[in-house]
């Protein structure tokens, strides 16, 4: 996946000799996508160039926090914990030629950053994590009759930030894609997929714990086997149990709280089971089948 330009003549600050660059800072390089999965970088937008953001600063999570309290018991009870949505604010400066090329670029940059529904952002400052966003605010500043500032404010409604890749792209690794701030450390090699092992780890290198049920967070786990399959993470206590025999052409697919075999909702033949990743290593058991091939496919959640 092709996230930042492809440029060999990227912008960056002034270097000795350069009597052509006047550019005092490092630009923060930012692209964008309606899916997640195409994206459009601000250095590949011709009526861009001269505009450049200069900060990208993530504000700290903002827990939501319910609290009830209970009989006669002293204080008050946590009864839900969810982060709410949060702004991002960031920086721009542009260097214009004269009042027109002022007004060009400031209404590039609107044209580029501006749309009624929400879309992925990610940054170069804060590698490997896009952010569900919707431009909230412009506000320019007009130091001279060539040059603007702007600062733009993002609405981000889920309050966190997603992996670009999903735990499938974590085993062929992109450097386009992950980061080490990502909690990747260099003596793990995380697996995800899994063939005729009935006890394997399965690593939530994210900040937050993955729940398909209270946060709709979307693990899709796949199985093909011969058999009724029983899988158990025993790290959080979970069990998804299929009742219905099972050939290894069958497809048994848990996505979220929702079983298919071979497309079509199998509900009525499960346990109606749920499965959660703590963070960190999490202990799996699949019991109940022979031939069996298992695979877990989830993006990552990061404050």
């Amino acid at each position: 996946m092709q996230i930042f330009s492809t440029r060999t003549d990227r912008p960056h600050a002034y270097r000795f000799g350069e009597t052509d660059n006047k550019l005092p800072f490092n630009p923060i390089e930012y692209a964008i996508s309606v899916d997640g999965t195409n994206w459009a970088s601000c250095f590949d937008v011709p009526n861009l160039q001269g505009v450049y953001m200069y900060d990208a600063t993530l504000p700290d999570v903002n827990p939501a926090d319910t609290y009830q309290a209970l009989g006669q018991q002293d204080g008050q009870t946590l009864m839900s914990s969810r982060y709410d949505q949060r702004d991002i604010t960031c920086q721009f400066y542009s260097f214009g030629i004269d009042e027109a090329d002022q007004s060009l670029g400031y209404q590039a940059l609107e044209r580029f950053l501006y749309a009624r529904d929400e879309f992925w952002i990610t940054f170069s400052n804060h590698p490997g994590i896009k952010f569900r966003v919707k431009t909230k605010t412009f506000k320019p500043t007009y130091p001279n009759e060539k040059d603007f500032y702007a600062t733009v404010t993002f609405n981000n409604s889920a309050g966190l930030g997603q992996s670009l890749g999903t735990t499938q792209d974590v085993e062929n690794f992109d450097s386009e894609l992950w980061a080490l701030g990502q909690n990747l450390r260099l003596d793990q090699d995380p697996q995800y997929s899994f063939q005729n092992m009935d006890r394997f780890t399965v690593v939530n290198i994210g900040d937050i714990m993955i729940e398909p049920d209270t946060k709709q967070h979307p693990l899709i786990i796949t199985i093909h086997c011969n058999g009724k399959p029983t899988l158990t993470n025993t790290t959080t206590g979970q069990t998804f149990s299929c009742n219905r025999v099972l050939t290894t052409n069958d497809e048994l697919k848990l996505s979220g709280v929702n079983p298919f075999i071979n497309g079509q909702q199998c509900g009525s033949d499960t346990n109606h089971g749920v499965i959660s990743l703590q963070l960190g290593d999490n202990q799996f058991t699949l019991t109940g089948c022979t031939d069996s091939n298992i695979s877990f496919d989830t993006p990552f959640y990061y404050v």
